[in-house]
């Protein structure tokens, strides 16, 4: 560890780790939002494709993450075009 590096952790706050896993909650929203951003980034982006793609999701959790996404920024909502049947 360089001296730089030494007196940057000298001027950080000391953070108790319960705070710790707050702020990451805060930040982050749930421990299932890695497991939806990683899908999306793999290719699968229609609600029902992900709640089977990530095991042990709830539609409910989903779509909150999603709904979370959106607000923020990071997903745009973009409506399918319906299937009109002869």
């Amino acid at each position: 560890m360089k001296a730089n590096d030494k007196n940057l952790l000298a001027v950080m706050p000391k953070l108790q780790s319960g705070r710790v896993e707050m702020l990451l909650e805060d930040v982050i929203g749930c421990r299932w939002t890695f497991s939806v951003l990683r899908a999306v980034a793999g290719g699968v982006t229609r609600p029902g494709a992900l709640e089977r793609h990530i095991q042990g999701i709830s539609a409910k959790v989903l779509s909150d993450r999603l709904r979370h996404f959106t607000r923020s920024g990071l997903f745009e909502r973009r409506p399918r075009g319906r299937m009109i049947r002869p």
